[in-house]
């Protein structure tokens, strides 16, 4: 209902089973755990060998169990109605830190989600402090902008976590891509011909949150830090980055 919606989503969230649906549950949220969301919007692109255009994919992970897979939405999903989705399951997980990867098409996610009628806490975001030349200071925007830059680093926070079995995957599709994501001959990491790596990704996406996760988040608690709250109170904040 609309009015329930100018002020966030306030009844409790209920998955039923239905064999259609895009997404699968794992593991039940635990009420004191942390959990973050790792989401990889499609693009429409078809990768050499493949069938199907790439996949809108978003990732749960607990970080307090090992930063296990305890969710998993895929499915050829446009960016408008992904935001629904990702803004049940990111309440459903505990108000769960958001990462979604802005190159493109996520930048729906990170200007709809937080805005109404969906209303989703701005410091539940991830960040990026980035340097605007033409502002000539540095931008806090929601979401990652990959590029490649830190490409390679977003990647490494994955095999880092594979090497070191800091992460718990259940999801036969993440280790499908997982298992033919390759170093190609120009030195690029990235699927196999007929693969996709949209799951990777937004794996990869998933544990950056959690190396990132603000400390002054805690289920329950206040989801507005000071320094946000005098800006919603002066009314200053951007539209976008809600800076």
């Amino acid at each position: 209902k609309i009015e329930e919606r100018q002020h966030g989503w306030h009844r409790a969230v209920q998955f039923v089973r239905d064999p259609q649906e895009f997404l699968t549950v794992y593991r039940d949220p635990v009420p004191t755990h942390r959990y973050v969301i790792g989401v990889d919007t499609s693009e429409g692109k078809i990768p050499d060998g493949c069938r199907k255009p790439d996949a809108t994919v978003a990732v749960v992970i607990d970080i307090d169990q090992g930063n296990e897979t305890v969710a998993v939405l895929a499915g050829q999903i446009s960016e408008e109605n992904a935001v629904p989705y990702l803004d049940l399951m990111g309440r459903f997980y505990n108000l769960a830190f958001m990462v979604p990867e802005t190159n493109s098409t996520g930048k729906v996610v990170a200007i709809n989600l937080p805005n109404h009628p969906y209303n989703y806490p701005r410091d539940r975001f991830y960040h990026k402090d980035d340097w605007n030349p033409e502002k000539s200071r540095h931008v806090r925007e929601i979401g990652w902008r990959t590029h490649e830059t830190n490409r390679h680093h977003l990647i490494s926070v994955l095999a880092n976590a594979i090497n070191d079995n800091a992460v718990v995957v259940y999801d036969r599709k993440i280790q499908e891509e997982c298992m033919n994501f390759v170093w190609k001959d120009a030195g690029r990491a990235e699927a196999q011909k007929g693969f996709h790596d949209d799951h990777v990704f937004a794996l990869c996406l998933a544990l950056m949150g959690a190396k990132c996760y603000p400390t002054h988040l805690k289920e329950g608690g206040d989801t507005t830090p000071a320094f946000l709250a005098a800006r919603v109170r002066n009314e200053t904040m951007d539209s976008v980055t809600g800076y």
